[in-house]
């Protein structure tokens, strides 16, 4: 007989830990978050701690907080809330495409907004696809960002991400490092490309 959980954990690099505790939070369900210690920011750390979490900071990279996590989630009733999760596999734009999707099949939305995905200068493979035209998408080398939950160069859902751009007449930026670090810098970044509504 399973017991029952008695809360919900994740490895983290800032922003699913961010999430992860303020959801808990409202909901009354206590919640454990591993970090990287020195790899995330401290508006990154302090959303966690704000709102109750238990907080482990590891010295050790993202993979070695996610295997800690595993191990522990696999022996206590704890919920595990990463991406081996399967309610967690679309967490891209493309869930945010199909969403909307959903939306204007039930009659709730006339059309599907226009979306828009920032990446960070230092990795931006999406960035570059789409100034290419969406031509021939390259993975690149993932270069140490202020952004660092979307460090990534290979997108492995690159072509649902593209799906759901070019569907909603989608488009995509970049912020430079000196942008990133600034605070509220995505929204500036927008409302100065006359990217907001």
């Amino acid at each position: 007989m399973n017991k029952p959980l008695v809360g919900v954990g994740c490895a983290s690099t800032g922003d699913t830990s961010a999430a992860l505790s303020a959801y808990c939070a409202a909901a009354g369900i206590p919640s454990m978050v591993f970090l990287p210690a020195n790899m995330i920011s401290m508006v990154q750390l302090v959303q966690p701690i704000a709102n109750g979490a238990f907080v482990v900071s590891m010295d050790t990279n993202f993979d070695g907080c996610m295997k800690l996590i595993r191990e522990i989630t696999s022996k206590l009733p704890i919920y595990l809330a990463n991406s081996l999760n399967s309610l967690r596999l679309e967490g891209n734009i493309y869930a945010f495409y199909e969403g909307f999707k959903m939306c204007q099949e039930l009659g709730l939305v006339d059309q599907i907004p226009r979306l828009v995905c920032a990446q960070s200068a230092n990795t931006n493979p999406l960035y570059l696809h789409y100034k290419s035209g969406w031509k021939n998408f390259s993975p690149v080398k993932a270069s140490t960002t202020f952004a660092s939950a979307i460090q990534i160069g290979d997108h492995v859902s690159i072509d649902r991400a593209v799906y759901a751009l070019t569907n909603s007449d989608g488009i995509v930026e970049e912020a430079t490092e000196e942008e990133l670090s600034k605070s509220g810098i995505l929204f500036q970044v927008a409302k100065e490309r006359d990217l907001l509504c």
